[in-house]
C-alpha cells in the first residue's frame, strides 16, 4: 500500500517535471520513509489519546525520533516489521510507565549511567540503507550524548512532580538503548523499519 501509494505520487511529479524520472525510486524510498512515519506517529498518538497517556506519548514519540536519528540502531526489514517494533515497543513503554510507577532514584542513576556507555561505546549504529560518513560520525556520537543527556536532566527535573513523565523518560530510554543492541540481527534483517 505504502510502495503503491509512494509510486504514484513519484510518478505524477516525474511526470509534472517536478523531479527528475530517472530518480523516481529514490523518491519513491523517501516518500515511503515519510508516510510510514506518519502513519505509526498518527497511530500512537491515537493509542496514547484513547488510553489517557498524552503526555506520555509526547514523551515518548520525541526520545524515541530524536535520539534513534543519531544512534541508529536495530531496522526491520519490510515496513510491516518496522511498525510491529515501533507499536510494541511503544506499549512496552506505556504499559511499564503505568505499572513501574515510581523508580528509586539510585535505579534511576544506574540505568541512565548504563545507557549512556552503550551510547558512548556502540552508537552511532548503521546500516546499508542510512550509511554515515566517517567524518559524520564522531558528531553523532557526541549529539546522541548530548540529546540522552538532556532527557535524562528532563527526566530527573520531573522526578519530584511527575513520577508518569520520569518514568516515561526512562522506559522509552531505555528501548532505545535496547534497539541499538543487536547489531548481529541488523546483517540479516535490514530494511526502513
Amino acid at each position: 500500500m505504502l510502495h503503491t501509494l509512494s509510486n504514484r505520487m513519484a510518478t505524477r511529479l516525474a511526470n509534472h517535471g517536478i523531479i527528475n524520472s530517472e530518480s523516481i525510486e529514490v523518491y519513491v524510498y523517501g516518500l515511503e520513509l515519510v508516510f510510514s512515519f506518519f502513519f505509526s506517529s498518527v497511530v500512537i498518538l491515537l493509542i496514547g489519546i484513547l488510553l489517557s497517556r498524552v503526555w506520555e506519548t509526547i514523551v515518548f514519540l520525541t526520545i524515541f525520533v530524536l535520539l534513534r536519528s543519531f544512534t541508529g540502531g536495530y531496522h526491520a526489514k519490510t515496513f510491516t516489521r518496522c511498525a510491529i517494533v515501533t507499536f510494541t515497543t511503544y506499549i512496552s513503554v506505556i504499559v511499564l510507565s503505568i505499572f513501574v510507577r515510581y523508580i528509586p532514584l539510585y535505579v534511576y542513576i544506574m540505568g541512565v549511567v548504563i545507557g549512556f556507555l552503550i551510547i558512548a561505546i556502540v552508537a552511532p549504529v548503521e546500516h546499508p540503507n542510512k550509511e554515515i560518513p566517517q567524518n559524520k560520525k564522531i558528531k553523532h556520537k557526541i549529539t546522541s550524548m548530548i540529546i540522552y543527556l538532556v532527557f535524562v536532566t528532563a527526566g530527573l527535573f520531573f522526578y519530584y512532580y511527575n513520577v508518569a513523565i520520569t518514568s516515561s523518560v526512562f522506559f522509552s530510554l531505555v528501548a532505545d538503548i535496547v534497539l541499538l543492541l543487536p547489531k548481529e540481527n541488523m546483517k540479516g534483517d535490514l530494511g526502513s523499519g
